[in-house]
């Protein structure tokens, strides 16, 4: 089964004291769905090492000196509750924000077919691009992961990954599926940034069709036969 769009969450603190963030579940999300979570934070030196049980990073983009944009993933498998929360290494009074989506059909192993990023400072919108990637296999769900230091949102996205599924405090997510292996092209903000200190990122996540194994299927037992005799 390929991958398909089911909800979306975010949350954002802006300037603010403290080191965690935590940020709903999307609503309807089931087990077997692949949950992803863009996950800005200042600066760029930091690191989240407060990361919710079973999500892994699949790449990690810095805006030199400014802020660090990661991004996180799992397959749910049901145990979870509502809210998941991210924390930092360094909890101060910094901007953090967290953008997600949850997606039908559960997911190849390993999770992420290819992945890709870039950052630039004083960049206009139509720059502010997450470079092409080469996928290596059918119905990739290609994600788009975006921050900019100024905390303003992009309101509709140009390039491949033009689904804008949230976008809030300047960070924010798209996606397309990506049918066969190709050369994807480049995604960037429409409308809605200036000129911004960016940081953006693809990551292609494989469906189930792609990379998943296989459902164990209990096999019959052969029957034995004799071969008959004539006298």
């Amino acid at each position: 089964m390929a991958l398909a769009y089911r909800a979306s969450s975010f949350v954002s603190a802006g300037n603010a004291n403290g080191g965690n963030l935590t940020i709903n579940k999307p609503t309807g999300a089931a087990a077997g769905d692949l949950c992803v979570y863009v996950v800005y934070w200042e600066p760029d030196t930091n690191t989240i090492t407060t990361i919710p049980t079973g999500f892994t990073s699949q790449i990690k983009q810095v805006n030199t000196g400014a802020f660090m944009l990661e991004v996180f993933a799992k397959i749910l498998d049901g145990t979870e509750g509502t809210t998941f929360t991210f924390g930092d290494s360094a909890p101060g009074n910094q901007w953090r924000s967290i953008v997600g989506a949850c997606y039908s059909g559960g997911a190849g192993s390993p999770l992420t077919d290819v992945s890709g990023g870039s950052q630039a400072d004083g960049v206009i919108a139509t720059g502010q691009t997450a470079p092409s990637v080469t996928t290596t296999v059918a119905d990739d769900m290609l994600t788009w992961g975006y921050g900019n230091y100024s905390g303003t949102n992009p309101t509709t996205m140009s390039g491949t990954a033009n689904n804008l599924r949230g976008a809030l405090g300047g960070t924010a997510l798209s996606d397309v599926v990506i049918a066969s292996p190709s050369s994807t092209g480049t995604t960037y903000p429409n409308a809605g940034v200036g000129t911004e200190d960016y940081a953006a990122v693809h990551v292609a996540f494989k469906s189930s069709v792609a990379g998943a194994s296989p459902p164990y299927r209990r096999r019959k037992p052969q029957r034995m036969f004799m071969q008959k005799r004539r006298f």
